[in-house]
């Protein structure tokens, strides 16, 4: 059996992936900016929804076909339901 391991983030990504990454994301006021709107998005959600927790820590291993799959990581936000739903928050700020 094969395993694949997989992050948070890697397997909450759309596939396919749209979209683009600017070369400079991720650098200065931006990336602050970006944190900033992340936080107030995970405030909002707690407020809202009492079943929501955020960051936190997950691992979770299952098999399909002759694959074994690890996903762990620190997910943004859960919203417990059946099933769960794991958000992956993404932000982005332009101001031209």
């Amino acid at each position: 059996m094969k395993t694949i391991r997989l992050s948070i983030r890697d397997f909450a990504l759309p596939v396919p992936r749209i979209g683009s990454i600017e070369a400079n994301s991720g650098f200065g006021r931006q990336a602050f900016e970006g944190q900033e709107i992340h936080l107030d998005v995970q405030a909002r959600r707690e407020k809202m929804d009492p079943t929501y927790r955020s960051e936190v820590v997950l691992s979770k291993t299952f098999e399909r076909g002759d694959y074994e799959f690890i996903v762990s990581g620190r997910a943004d936000g859960i919203f417990a339901s059946d099933p769960d739903v794991i958000e992956e928050i993404k932000s982005t700020f332009n101001a031209k």
